[in-house]
């Protein structure tokens, strides 16, 4: 037996408007996106910051190859 809820709406905050509405603006307006080697260098940047959060400077790796 299921019982059907509305579902519950909740309010953004402030921050989050103000990203949304960034979002809403870069893929909506008309200013050309990212192509090629300034993609390229985006994506690796991205890459390097995931890297830096999964594996803090403080935690050394155990498996070091020699």
């Amino acid at each position: 037996m299921t019982i059907d809820r509305a579902p519950r709406t909740r309010t953004l905050s402030a921050t989050a408007q103000r990203y949304v509405a960034e979002a809403l603006q870069l893929l909506y307006g008309d200013a050309p996106g990212i192509a090629g080697d300034e993609a390229l260098a985006q994506r690796e940047r991205y890459r390097v910051q995931d890297e830096a959060r999964e594996n803090p400077q403080a935690a050394l790796p155990l498996d070091v190859q020699r």
